[in-house]
């Protein structure tokens, strides 16, 4: 019983700090910025040559 309560409890905190991330800033990035790719609309830096 006690690994369920902990599962369950981890799942839901982790639920709620996302949710409060996501009312102060972008969690994701848009689906331009992950087609262009988010290291470099992020932070501008080129990690994989294609």
């Amino acid at each position: 019983m006690l690994p369920l309560a902990t599962m369950v409890f981890t799942g839901v905190m982790c639920w709620l700090i996302i949710k409060g991330l996501r009312l102060v800033m972008p969690v994701w990035g848009s689906a331009r910025e992950e087609a262009v790719g988010l290291d470099i609309t992020q932070h501008g830096e080129r990690i994989m040559a294609r």
